[in-house]
């Protein structure tokens, strides 16, 4: 089984894996992102998470820059797409977007942080 976050999306994880994600992020950005449970849909099982919503007008890329390098993430860009390492946890954080609330309107940010050895 693979986790599937939209009806035609292709597989992403493993339950486990996107689980993990989902509690790296908790750990990382104080968030409070919780697994409800499995749900059976004509396609499979869909794992239900609930996250708080989070106000805020969408942040600018460099408010996403800052917000990251001053906090010792390092940027790259992979595939064309800007991500950040933290060297001291070893986590890469990607898919940090636009539509994400900037760190100046909102307290927390919706990220899905991968640990760098996948």
């Amino acid at each position: 089984m693979l986790v599937i976050h939209r009806p035609n999306d292709e597989p992403k994880a493993s339950p486990i894996a996107y689980l993990e994600r989902w509690v790296l992020h908790n750990e990382l950005f104080g968030d409070n992102v919780r697994f409800l449970g499995a749900l059976a849909s004509d396609s499979g099982l869909r794992l239900l998470i609930q996250q708080p919503a989070i106000a805020g007008a969408p942040a600018t890329d460099e408010e996403i820059q800052h917000f990251f390098t001053a906090s010792g993430w390092r940027r790259f860009v992979i595939d064309g797409n800007v991500a950040f390492f933290d060297p001291e946890r070893h986590v890469v954080i990607s898919d940090t977007h636009r539509s994400i609330p900037s760190p100046n309107s909102a307290p927390l940010l919706p990220l899905i942080p991968r640990p760098s050895n996948e």
